[in-house]
């Protein structure tokens, strides 16, 4: 009813948005905050997108912190930097950081096999498997009754064959964290890295006692607890503010996540490591990342020495390019940032089988564009960087796809090999 009649009555009825929601703890660059803040709320406004909320650390302690917008579009409260967000993917840093810790204990062990299918808890944070994502949501209540659901004939590699980015990987660092502690790793996770953290939870039901946003879906607004499932726990299901997010963060020793990380055949120098990304500043700086999406959610964070940023947002349209530009106006950053130029594509060319699916996918190179054909016509391959495009594949829409030298065509939900 309410979106009805503000169909009529627009402007009357339309909750006023409110000033941003601004934290300075240090006076340094207050300013220049201020600037950052007020062209994220633009570019989120403009992107359709109610709220979002940012954080700054400088030298280990929080610096600034912002919330704009609305936590839900058809009412006038506002995000605040203690309104609780869903971390999304970024969380899967957490869970990392927690397995890691219990290698230091002598719980764990990066490289002895952790499930019948022989793969390494290395092998589980980096996403070099062999599993792959479902097109489908696919929840259990416990974990173990997940990887009994789910896992039996879900391996599409041979461990260490190629990265695929996938949500069972951290299932399988889930159960192993619960096997050695017998304890949920949900509370694993908070006695070792939340301690003084009044935001930080699994829990929906706890979320949403607290100022919280609205997950803004392709179908409509969705409070927190109307999706939980154990694969998002496991996968990104911590909920949070985005100062308790910063916080957290630097609790965690992000460059020796990255010691021994996989090239990810994203360009030059990106790579995955132990549940964080690569990353490179614009000044050359390197540090570790790592984004976060699902339906109605986008979550982001990169630490460099001295600086980190986190950004918390309630919509499903991906701001990472105006927060990178807005971060390094921010950081007195004025180089543009680092392009590539594409690789040769004739190496791409040939027929690729998914065994699974019982699809074949013809690739295929035109006047300088690469093509599939998954055998309803041709479609334009759009390159995104390094070794990787976007392409519609069957029963999924679009979505990356990646070559590999060994002969590999890898998505989330779909591995084809060169026949």
């Amino acid at each position: 009813m309410f979106r009805t009649l503000c169909v009529v009555l627009l402007a009357a009825c339309a909750p006023v948005v409110p000033k941003p929601t601004v934290l300075h703890v240090s006076e340094d660059r207050r300013e220049a905050f201020e600037t950052l803040t007020a062209t994220m709320e633009k570019a989120a406004r403009e992107r359709g997108v109610p709220g979002g909320a940012i954080a700054i650390v400088e030298n280990g302690e929080l610096a600034h912190a912002a919330g704009f917008g609305l936590r839900h579009i058809d009412r006038p409260e506002g995000v605040t930097p203690r309104t609780v967000f869903r971390s999304a993917s970024s969380g899967k840093t957490l869970i990392a950081a927690t397995a890691l810790s219990l290698v230091d204990a002598g719980q764990l062990s990066l490289d002895a096999p952790i499930h019948s299918l022989r793969v390494t808890l290395r092998q589980a944070l980096n996403h070099t498997s062999g599993l792959a994502d479902r097109g489908e949501l696919v929840c259990s209540g416990t974990v173990e009754q997940w990887l009994t659901d789910y896992l039996p004939g879900s391996q599409r590699t041979s461990p260490g064959a190629v990265w695929n980015y996938a949500n069972p990987n951290y299932l399988l660092v889930a159960a192993e964290i619960e096997k050695v502690t017998g304890r949920r790793f949900e509370d694993v996770v908070k006695e070792r890295l939340f301690a003084g953290l009044e935001s930080a939870t699994f829990e929906p039901a706890e979320a949403v006692q607290r100022e919280h946003w609205f997950m803004h879906t392709s179908t409509g607004p969705k409070d927190l607890d109307a999706v939980d499932c154990v694969l998002l726990r496991a996968g990104g299901g911590v909920m949070i503010d985005v100062i308790d997010f910063a916080r957290v963060l630097t609790r965690i020793d992000g460059q020796r996540m990255l010691e021994g990380a996989v090239d990810i055949r994203r360009g030059p120098g990106t790579k995955y490591g132990l549940g964080v990304y690569s990353a490179r500043a614009r000044d050359g700086s390197e540090g570790f990342m790592h984004p976060g999406g699902m339906d109605g959610v986008q979550s982001f964070y990169a630490a460099f020495p001295g600086f980190m940023v986190v950004a918390f947002f309630n919509g499903n349209a991906p701001l990472t390019k105006e927060l990178s530009d807005a971060v390094a106006v921010y950081r007195g950053m004025t180089g543009a940032p680092a392009t590539q130029e594409p690789p040769p594509f004739e190496p791409f060319v040939g027929t690729f089988r998914d065994e699974e699916h019982a699809l074949d996918v013809e690739i295929s190179l035109l006047d300088g564009t690469l093509w599939a054909d998954f055998g309803n016509g041709r479609q334009a391959l759009r390159w995104l960087g390094g070794d990787t495009f976007l392409v519609k594949w069957p029963g999924t829409g679009d979505i990356e796809a990646t070559f590999f030298p060994n002969g590999y065509l890898v998505t989330r939900v779909g591995v084809a090999k060169r026949t």
